[in-house]
């Protein structure tokens, strides 16, 4: 676990990130695109720098998969409409999505780098995936799929969806191909159990 006094510009930016979610929430909940692609952001954002990078192995996050089934939970349910919807509709909900994304992004801050490698390429390839496919949904289906916004408020989300997919797409493929990760760094990744095993 980070120390407060390493993680202070952590700690600074997540504050100033949360807060942003936060005090300007009717603003940025007013559009669909806004709220799921501003405030969930920031709300993860937040929750990451305020957590540090992880220091030293802990035994209920080995290897990083806790956190991530965590934080894919919360992410997988406040991408709901129905809960979108209650959000807007419900202060409790509100509430409960202002202190559970940062939890999330806490999570992924604490588990990613414990991830092998090649398990990293596996998750980001099946995230943007997800995200095209929900791209796709929003600007496919005819019927709103959040009651609380227009209909052309969730073809303008499917569309930014769409393009935010590509985009990360391209940029994660050029990465891999610039900087292709050595054959060492790769079988390490594999674990320590592995390379003791193999001892």
């Amino acid at each position: 676990m980070s120390r407060p006094v390493d993680n202070w510009p952590g700690v600074l930016t997540g504050s100033v990130a949360f807060l942003a979610a936060w005090l300007v929430r009717e603003t940025l909940e007013a559009r669909l695109v806004t709220h799921l692609l501003v405030q969930f952001p920031l709300l993860l954002a937040a929750g990451a720098l305020l957590a540090g990078r992880p220091c030293g192995p802990t035994r209920w996050n080995r290897g990083g998969a806790t956190g991530l089934a965590l934080a894919a939970a919360i992410s997988a349910y406040w991408m709901l409409p129905r809960s979108i919807d209650a959000s807007l509709a419900d202060l409790r909900f509100e509430a409960a999505k202002l202190a559970s994304l940062p939890i999330a992004g806490a999570a992924l801050a604490r588990s990613l780098p414990r991830v092998p490698w090649l398990a990293r390429q596996l998750l980001a390839a099946q995230t943007l995936a997800m995200a095209a496919a929900m791209g796709w949904l929003y600007t496919a289906l005819p019927e709103r799929l959040c009651l609380r916004y227009l209909r052309s408020e969730q073809d303008e989300l499917g569309t930014a969806l769409l393009l935010l997919a590509a985009l990360a797409s391209l940029l994660w493929l050029g990465r891999l191909c610039v900087r292709p990760p050595a054959l060492g760094a790769t079988s390490a990744s594999i674990g320590p159990r592995a390379v003791q095993s193999g001892s």
